[in-house]
């Protein structure tokens, strides 16, 4: 009983101390954890085409932010939004990309998807093989962790207010290209390469446009022949990025958009000429998967759900420093019902 009497006594001061509905759990070893504590209300509607017909998981997102669902069998959906959330965006397959204003009390949205009419091209060169690949000569060896690097100095620090300068980067990931490693990470201002896994050297590439913003976090690359392709997270609009001679420095977009939000993309190449891109950073929401026409990079496919975290059977997969926010939400969801 004196438990739930100090745990409701620390939800009102909470939301004493943070008017906006952010209420500070855990201090870290390294940083602070918040859990948003959002006002939600359910948004409900009907997805169907210019005949009238229903249409079955379309994929329905929130402009700017993580939250989505997908239509039923009868073209239903609804989701829980913010009072903020005031585009909606229609997405499906050879369908035209639709966002929604919504009014600020607006709780019912219908749409009618048009069908697709434009032709999205890219100029491009024809794919090669990547001659310079050869499986039989693929070992396996071992290095130190961690690599020593000059990765950039930040001159701010999400996770508090103290202003400190430091190094920071995150999400690394390495690319093999023509018989070389290609390191890339979180709000870097460029990418390393490196022949030994070993000795590496940076080359400046200008994908940042916001440096003080992550609108380069946790990047993907992939190597089609001779062409590299880079994008980095984005819950808005960030242009994906290509070239042939990467440390000449002469990155161009291929194009401005990838359309989705994808948080934590992956591009994947199949072994049948098939791209798809990977995505999603979230306890609440899945990972999902999507096809990309490789001739302009807009979605080909639907959406699908791959996998989902399952932190009540998974300590791993609990947030916080020591894996502990699911027994601190677990105790405020009981004492709330």
């Amino acid at each position: 009983m004196k438990l739930i009497l100090l745990i409701v006594m620390f939800l009102m001061i909470c939301f004493e101390l943070f008017p906006q509905g952010v209420i500070k759990i855990i201090k870290g070893q390294v940083s602070d954890y918040y859990i948003t504590v959002d006002q939600t209300r359910l948004l409900h509607g009907k997805v169907t085409d210019t005949k009238g017909m229903s249409l079955a998981n379309v994929r329905v997102m929130v402009k700017g932010n993580e939250v989505s669902t997908s239509t039923d069998s009868v073209g239903n959906y609804q989701m829980n939004v913010r009072q903020g959330d005031t585009v909606i965006v229609f997405y499906y397959p050879d369908k035209q990309w639709l966002e929604k204003k919504r009014q600020a009390n607006q709780l019912e949205l219908n749409v009618v998807l048009q069908s697709e009419v434009n032709q999205y091209t890219i100029s491009h060169k024809i794919a090669q093989s990547t001659r310079w690949y050869n499986p039989a000569l693929n070992m396996f060896k071992t290095y130190c962790n961690p690599l020593n690097i000059s990765y950039n100095f930040e001159y701010f620090n999400h996770s508090d207010n103290h202003n400190i300068s430091c190094r920071s980067t995150a999400d690394p990931m390495i690319l093999t290209y023509k018989g070389e490693y290609y390191l890339f990470s979180t709000n870097q201002s460029g990418f390393f390469v490196s022949k030994d896994l070993a000795h590496w050297k940076f080359y400046y590439s200008g994908f940042q446009r916001k440096p003080i913003d992550d609108d380069q976090c946790a990047p993907t690359a992939l190597a089609i022949g001779d062409t590299m392709l880079l994008i980095g997270s984005t819950y808005d609009n960030l242009p994906v990025w290509y070239t042939i001679h990467p440390k000449d420095e002469r990155w161009k977009h291929l194009c401005e958009s990838a359309l989705l939000p994808h948080w934590d993309p992956d591009l994947f190449l199949d072994d049948d000429g098939h791209l798809y891109m990977y995505y999603g950073s979230s306890n609440e929401y899945p990972l999902m998967g999507v096809e990309y026409y490789r001739s302009n990079f807009r979605p080909k496919s639907e959406i699908c759900n791959t996998m989902s975290l399952h932190p009540e059977f998974h300590g791993w997969e609990r947030f916080g420093m020591n894996n502990e926010i699911l027994l601190h939400l677990n105790l405020l969801q009981k004492d709330l019902s």
